[in-house]
């Protein structure tokens, strides 16, 4: 009996191609091809099906990468990434990315990720920036970010949000996502910031409002571990 398999190669080039097509459809306003890509499902070839990009819910990464046999088991941290739940509806979101602190390199690159990621990923339409660091939330700064407005923003330096350093008024910055209908924060900020980040998520959480806040780690002093 001859039984013949495609190989790894042949595979591998018909599942690209499938995914280039279905981000084409995207883009050209193909609402079947957005929801295989938000239901984790790209059709390849003879119904093989892939499932991509998810992250389980027991994931976790350790502090300690080299460790021995006899140790502890050590600290370990939830592992970030997409889950395969959606927890928000696309048209129902209202994400806003704020920038907090010093400079570093990459800032406007994982502006411009995030903001490619929640539109060709989920389709997401409304994205606002928060100008000036935390301070920009309560001084009511904002500013529209789409494909066409972060285009080419990788290729400069500094953040184009602009950032600051203090400014964090936790009740002022909770009032004002509130009032602006935002259910989705992306906090990009050093240690400082990230703290700041969790006591938002604590204000948030005590006030009952179905807002997600994701913290985004950066530093210029490499004092924030795991991040490599």
């Amino acid at each position: 009996m001859r039984i013949e398999e495609e190989s790894g190669s042949d595979r591998g080039e018909e599942e690209d191609e499938a995914v280039k097509e279905m981000e084409r459809g995207i883009e050209d306003g193909r609402e079947e091809d957005r929801e295989k890509i938000i239901n984790g499902e790209r059709k390849v070839g003879r119904g093989f099906c892939i499932k991509q990009y998810f992250i389980d819910e027991d994931d976790t990464v350790p502090q300690k990468i080299v460790l021995r046999l006899d140790s502890p088991r050590g600290t370990h941290f939830r592992r970030a990434g997409p889950r395969q739940r959606v927890v928000f509806d696309s048209d129902d979101v209202v994400a806003c990315i704020v920038t907090c602190g010093g400079l570093c390199p990459g800032l406007n690159t994982v502006i411009r990720e995030i903001v490619c990621g929640l539109s060709y990923m989920y389709g997401v339409k409304k994205i606002l920036g928060i100008d000036g660091g935390y301070r920009g939330f309560y001084a009511r700064n904002t500013i529209d970010l789409d494909l066409k407005t972060v285009n080419d923003i990788h290729k400069r330096g500094g953040t184009i949000l602009g950032t600051s350093r203090g400014g964090h008024d936790t009740t002022k910055i909770v009032d004002s996502i509130q009032d602006s209908g935002i259910n989705q924060v992306y906090i990009i900020g050093g240690d400082g910031s990230q703290k700041g980040a969790a006591v938002i998520f604590q204000e948030i959480r005590r006030c009952g409002l179905k807002v997600a806040v994701a913290g985004i780690s950066k530093t210029i002093d490499n004092d924030i571990p795991i991040i490599d």
